[in-house]
């Protein structure tokens, strides 16, 4: 389980990935932070287990957080693209939304 810092969470996740161009660089961004917000997704009571589950849950939602702004603004800097890239993750997050259950 993780309980480092957000810092150290993000450069687990895409330290390796920025030194790629803008676009490769963002999306691995949106892969990183959908890879997370899909676990959180399929806990039924995500960070309920314990403190430290808490913990470790809130700080996976502050780098997906972060994750998608780097993202947008590494998107932001090749414009002619950035309403199609963010409207492509914007639907990419929203499929990640548990199914409402009847």
């Amino acid at each position: 389980m993780f309980d480092g810092t957000l810092e150290q969470r993000l450069a687990e996740l895409i330290g390796g990935h920025l030194h790629e161009d803008l676009r490769a660089a963002a999306n691995s961004c949106i892969d990183a932070a959908t890879n997370i917000l899909r676990r959180i997704a399929a806990v039924e009571q995500p960070g309920r287990e314990s403190p430290e589950g808490a913990r470790a849950t809130a700080v996976d939602l502050l780098a997906a957080d972060a994750l998608i702004t780097i993202a947008c603004e590494l998107a932001a800097d090749g414009c002619e693209s950035f309403d199609a890239e963010t409207a492509a993750w914007s639907s990419r997050i929203a499929a990640l939304a548990p199914q409402k259950r009847d």
